[in-house]
C-alpha cells in the first residue's frame, strides 16, 4: 500500500510521490523535498543561500548545480574550472568569494572581464577577501564577470 496524503488534525498535511514526502505543510509555511518547477515566482521578503564552501587546490571546480554562491580560502596558485552549467538560454549568475594569500587565480577563456580593466582580471591582494560576479546565459561558452576586490578582511 502506498501513501499519498496524510493529514494530521491542528498540525501538518504531507503529499507523497511513490511513498516518499515530497510536501509537507509546516507552523512556518512548507518545505518541499526535491525540485519545484513553477511557471512564476514571486518572494515577498528575503531570499538566503548558505554559502557552498568550495576545495583548496591547484584547480577548483565551481558545480554550479550546488548553488551561486560559493566560498574559497586558497592555498595555492588556483586554476578556477565551472562544471553543470545551466543549458544555452538558462540565465546562471554566481558569486566566488575568494581569500587568498599571495596566490594567484587563473580564470577560464570564457570569462570576459570589463573594457574598463582592458579585459584583464582583477589581481588578488594578500589576505584580502574579493567577491567576483560571474553571469552566462549560452551554457558558459561566455561568462560576463564582474571583480570588487581587495576587502578588508
Amino acid at each position: 500500500v502506498h501513501q499519498a496524503v496524510s493529514c494530521v488534525n491542528n498540525a501538518q498535511v504531507e503529499l507523497y510521490h511513490d511513498n516518499s514526502k515530497k510536501f509537507e505543510t509546516t507552523a512556518a509555511g512548507i518545505d518541499v523535498t526535491g525540485t519545484a518547477v513553477v511557471d512564476g515566482f514571486t518572494i515577498d521578503g528575503k531570499a538566503e543561500q548558505a554559502a557552498e564552501t568550495l576545495t583548496a587546490g591547484a584547480t577548483v571546480t565551481v558545480d554550479c548545480s550546488t548553488g551561486n554562491y560559493f566560498k574559497l580560502t586558497a592555498g595555492q596558485n588556483t586554476t578556477i574550472a565551472f562544471s553543470n552549467v545551466p543549458s544555452n538560454g538558462t540565465s546562471y549568475v554566481c558569486i566566488l568569494e575568494i581569500t587568498a594569500g599571495t596566490y594567484s587565480v587563473t580564470w577560464p577563456a570564457a570569462v570576459k572581464w570589463p573594457a574598463s580593466s582592458s579585459g584583464a582580471a582583477p589581481s588578488i591582494t594578500a589576505s584580502k577577501v574579493h567577491n567576483f560576479v560571474l553571469a552566462t546565459s549560452d551554457g558558459g561558452t561566455n561568462w560576463r564577470a564582474q571583480g570588487n576586490v581587495d576587502y578588508a578582511s
